[in-house]
């Protein structure tokens, strides 16, 4: 797909994802898109792709990052 935010022409590709806890078990993985070109983000609806990790060491280590870099 090519970028139509900005007509610069770039390729739309995957951006890096996120993470957010769920619980004490489960983890949400976000990946939206964006222009390679120009940097333009695409979030949401058919650009976005979720996906739920069932993984107890994963949250907690982000349980962690987020309180350290929160009252760090």
């Amino acid at each position: 797909m090519k970028c139509n935010i900005n007509d610069c022409g770039g390729n739309v590709v995957d951006d890096e994802p996120n993470y957010i806890p769920l619980g004490t078990d489960m983890v949400l993985k976000i990946t939206d898109k964006r222009c390679e070109k120009c940097g333009a983000v695409y979030v949401g609806g058919q650009y976005q792709k979720l996906e739920r990790i069932q993984n107890r060491e994963l949250c907690d280590k982000l349980y962690r990052f987020y309180e350290e870099n929160l009252h760090g």
